[in-house]
């Protein structure tokens, strides 16, 4: 990642924790999420200078420990900065902020523009220092350009709205989140990020007062492309067709939802894996190839891929859908299906629901 002059590797992407040892060697901060996220990160050695905590539900123990530690604190609400000026009195302190298209989960998180005004106030009123700005940024932009210029959109009226507070940053992170497809799709690259931040944001910002580092978190550029996930077939179902009578449920159930989606998912044979859901997304389109026993050796099946299949997970719930169509060779149980360029997230969003035990990891140097 040497493109971008400040990163953080957000642990929550894969805290493995030779990956985080890694990520520290090469010179990246930490992004930190969590009290675990953060033990972790204070155990491979990190310098707390160079973690930046940014979660929700900060107790006042916990902003106490950030504050004491040296850690860069990215406060999530008004009511984490009132807890915070009356338990880390002298302590500076970092806020988040919600911009962009406030869908789906992004809602939750951070400070609205229009707020900053009430935080500014009560910054000077208590003589709280402002280290920095973080961007929790829902944007759609397709290239560098796009998300420099979507950016600059909403960091410049903020600058403005803090005013004498912009000379005092330390840093504005812009966060991670750009528009990725996993392996060779890639819609946007790292450097023309980069470029494009550093030759248009950062002057803007500049001719505003910030005289900061602007830093980043990369986490799905820097492991996104490596890492296998395998598990065994250990059901397999010709088909899940439905009642197509006229007047049934299902005919219903189609005219409402799309007839061409409900169709073709409702054609497609189903597999079920002896796992839990390992993956953000049943949409992502991840590369799967199928191992089979053949004379005690597992080897790739090579036929060809006529079969759809919707990939689901062994567990007693709706939510564990793998892959909703992906083309396979016809499928047997005991087949090993093995899913590349998981890095990202893979590990963190493997549950123990039923109390099953996360599958081992391991880490291959090459």
């Amino acid at each position: 990642m040497e493109v971008f002059p400040h990163y953080y590797y957000p642990m929550k992407c894969n805290p493995c924790r030779r990956l985080v040892e890694t990520a520290v060697v090469e010179g990246a901060g930490l992004d930190v999420c969590s009290p675990p996220e953060l033990d972790l990160a204070l155990a491979v050695g990190t310098d707390p200078a160079l973690i930046s905590y940014t979660g929700l539900g900060l107790c006042v123990d916990l902003m106490r420990r950030l504050a004491k530690s040296g850690a860069m604190v990215n406060l999530d609400s008004i009511r984490d900065l009132e807890e915070w000026v009356q338990s880390c009195s002298g302590y500076p302190v970092g806020l988040r902020l919600k911009a962009g298209p406030q869908r789906s989960y992004r809602a939750k998180f951070g400070i609205a523009v229009e707020h900053f005004d009430t935080t500014a106030r009560m910054l000077r009123s208590t003589g709280t220092g402002l280290r920095g700005i973080h961007v929790h940024f829902g944007h759609g932009g397709r290239s560098g350009a796009q998300v420099a210029a979507a950016l600059m959109d909403t960091l410049v009226p903020v600058l403005e709205r803090l005013k004498d507070l912009v000379a005092e940053l330390e840093y504005v992170n812009l966060g991670g989140g750009w528009p990725v497809l996993y392996g060779d799709a890639q819609l946007v690259q790292p450097k023309d990020v980069a470029d494009s931040l550093h030759a248009g944001l950062l002057a803007k910002l500049k001719s505003v007062g910030f005289s900061g580092q602007i830093a980043v978190e990369p986490g799905e550029f820097a492991v996104a492309d490596c890492g296998y996930w395998a598990a065994q077939v250990v059901a397999t179902k010709d088909s899940f067709e439905c009642d197509h009578r006229s007047g049934s449920g299902w005919e219903q159930t189609r005219e409402t939802h799309g007839r061409d989606q409900q169709r073709s998912e409702e054609m497609a044979a189903l597999a079920v894996l002896d796992t839990t859901t390992p993956i953000p997304s049943a949409a992502i389109p991840y590369p799967v190839h199928v191992l089979r026993s053949v004379n005690g050796r597992l080897v790739e099946v090579r036929g060809e891929r006529s079969q759809p299949y919707r990939v689901v997970g062994i567990t007693n719930s709706p939510f564990d859908t793998i892959r909703k169509r992906v083309l396979l060779p016809p499928l047997a149980r005991g087949d090993v299906l093995v899913m590349g360029r998981t890095g990202a997230y893979l590990r963190s969003l493997i549950g123990r629901f039923h109390l099953r035990a996360p599958p081992a990891e391991y880490v291959l140097e090459t």
